[in-house]
Order: C-alpha cells, then structure tokens, then sequence
C-alpha cells in the first residue's frame, strides 16, 4: 500500500494529459488553520484525505488532481502496517 501524509498531498486543477491521480471533492471541513478535504478517488473504496493550511480552495463535487512529492510517499505492509524498505 502506497502511503502519503494528508499535509502532503497537493490539490490542483486536472489538466489535459499530466500523469497525476485523479479525485472528485466529496467533503471539505474547515478546523481553525487547517482544512481537510476528503476526495472520492477511483480504484479507491476509502476516501483519500488531503489536509492544507487555511481555507480550502475547492468546493465538494469538484473534480481535481492529486498530487505529492515522491519522497513523501512510502510503501506499508497493507496487513501489519510496516513500513517497507
């Protein structure tokens, strides 16, 4: 399972032929300084959270990318939760 920290992940406009994930906004939750955005991604049966500073910049229903840094992600045992090498 590929594992990416919420406050990494990076939201955008979809644009024609970049190679990112794409997701459907389905809530955005406002706490304090933080928002949190919860995506409807597919191949996904969870959603994927997407946490950023301040308000949300995106409204539920809208379709963005998704995107992060490779050295933000890292491979885990999908059962024991180990991180793998």
């Amino acid at each position: 399972m590929l594992a990416v920290r919420p406050e990494r992940i990076r939201l955008g406009p979809v644009t024609a032929g970049e190679g990112v994930l794409r997701g459907r906004v389905v809530d955005v939750s406002f706490y304090g300084g933080v928002s949190h955005v919860a995506l409807s991604v597919p191949g996904h049966d969870r959603a994927v959270l997407a946490a950023t500073q301040g308000r949300a910049r995106v409204e539920t229903g809208a379709e963005v990318a998704v995107s992060w840094d490779a050295d933000d992600a890292a491979l885990v045992d999908g059962v024991s939760g180990d991180r793998r090498a």
